[in-house]
């Protein structure tokens, strides 16, 4: 029961300045989903193709202008042809991303940029994927932007770009390199 107590502390302190922002009318939390694509870039490019991605996140707003962003994809790259032939080799990311978000108002619009820290959880997958094969967990950042579109009173339309880039690279391999990827998303979100 005392470690119930102490956990309740902390998140009555955190959720005061919610509760106000409730009171005064104001929308400080918003939970949505995406869809998209994973476009890689550099050298990732080189041997990956594009692929489907899907995500969700959470956003509380600070003010009306700024707030955090929590964020939650899967994305998947299949092994492009010159380097698999016909083998069955994909190459997936989970994301797990705090971005710090900046919105600007303008009418029924809300353009917005973002950027933060994330952790990259990977994998090999596919029938053809040796079987010992490391997944790699590596820290990665990632900037973006895009518009928010509301379409009803407590809904909206979101459409972004986004620019991820894992820290993969290890000194005392030659030939490893860091992995980049855009990521086009349209997604759905709802406040609260």
């Amino acid at each position: 029961m005392k470690k119930i107590c102490l956990l309740l502390v902390p998140a009555l302190v955190l959720a005061a300045p919610a509760f106000a922002q409730m009171e005064a009318g104001m929308s400080m939390m918003t939970v949505g989903v995406s869809a998209g694509y994973g476009l890689p870039m550099g050298d990732f490019a080189d041997c990956y193709d594009g692929g489907f991605m899907v995500g969700l996140n959470g956003c509380y707003m600070f003010t009306d202008m700024y707030g955090m962003e929590l964020g939650v994809d899967w994305v998947s790259f299949a092994a492009c042809e010159d380097m698999a032939g016909d083998l069955d080799i994909k190459w997936q990311y989970i994301p797990i991303t705090l971005d710090f978000l900046a919105k600007f108002p303008a009418g029924n619009f809300s353009p917005y940029v973002k950027g933060g820290v994330g952790y990259y959880l990977g994998s090999a997958t596919g029938d053809d994927v040796p079987d010992d094969t490391e997944n790699e967990n590596d820290f990665g950042i990632n900037v973006g932007g895009g518009i928010q579109v509301p379409f009803a009173e407590t809904m909206m339309f979101d459409v972004g770009l986004g620019y991820n880039y894992v820290m993969t690279e290890e000194e005392d391999i030659e030939g490893s390199y860091n992995i980049s990827y855009l990521a086009i998303k349209a997604g759905i979100g709802m406040k609260f």
